[in-house]
């Protein structure tokens, strides 16, 4: 799991966590349990695999693009 945010022209920018897997439904539901509101993310998007660099690291900058092009696939 990744979490990054996306801007909203409502909320200036809406919390959104990219989850690799099928177990969607466990995140979503570990995340209401430990998080407190304004932490939780909105939205909760399924992805192939997260972007790393050569090292295995997680490339950060890559992931609102990433989760941007996912929402337009997904139906809010």
């Amino acid at each position: 799991v990744a979490v990054t945010a996306i801007s909203d022209e409502i909320w200036g920018d809406r919390i959104t966590a990219l989850v690799v897997g099928e177990d969607m439904q466990a995140v979503e539901n570990w995340c209401r349990t430990h998080l407190p509101s304004a932490q939780r993310p909105r939205r909760f998007l399924a992805v192939a695999a997260l972007p790393r660099n050569a090292m295995g690291k997680l490339e950060r900058k890559h992931l609102p693009a990433l989760a941007s092009g996912m929402e337009d696939q997904a139906p809010c």
